[in-house]
């Protein structure tokens, strides 16, 4: 296998666009945090608490479908969307990705863009602005030159006409 030519053929800057919430009495940015846990399970939530952020990247989750993320967000306050890692043969869970949407924001899971990696890919509707895409991926240390190709994938698979904006956060594993 060759080596994988990171550096993109082209490149642009875009228009600047702000993203706003309008549920709150004035319009205000959004706030996104992009956060490796290393273990959600052992992390003080203080964070979350003091920054309120509307957007939650998080990478190395270590979570399973035996742990609900009700015990790590309120749901009240977030939409979570996790893809797991499934348990090792000593059953632990390690890597594993989340997007955790305020529930201020209209948002759902885009299924389309799924693939073999550890993603996660959230649609956000936002008022008065382009659709907002979110995506959370994690790529093993071990190099796996497949996970970046699904990666790839997932992100040819965005329609170019809709006009989205891409926010795409995660643990690259690089080594450049």
């Amino acid at each position: 296998m060759g080596n994988l030519n990171l550096q993109p053929a082209a490149s642009s800057t875009p228009k600047k666009q702000v993203f706003k919430r309008t549920c709150c009495k004035k319009e205000t940015p959004l706030k996104v945090l992009k956060i490796n846990f290393q273990s959600i399970k052992n992390k003080q939530q203080e964070i979350l608490i003091s920054t309120k952020p509307d957007i939650i990247i998080g990478t190395e989750t270590w979570l399973n479908k035996d742990i609900l993320s009700s015990e790590f967000f309120t749901m009240m306050d977030y939409t979570v969307y996790r893809k797991d890692r499934p348990p090792s043969t000593n059953n632990l869970s390690y890597g594993s990705v989340l997007v955790a949407i305020t529930t201020n924001l209209l948002s759902e899971e885009i299924r389309d863009l799924q693939t073999d990696s550890e993603s996660i890919w959230v649609q956000i509707n936002m008022t008065n602005a382009r659709k907002l895409i979110v995506g959370s991926y994690y790529r093993p240390q071990s190099y796996n030159s497949t996970s970046i190709e699904q990666l790839k994938t997932s992100l040819d698979r965005i329609n170019q006409n809709a006009k989205s904006t891409i926010i795409l956060g995660g643990d690259f594993n690089l080594d450049i």
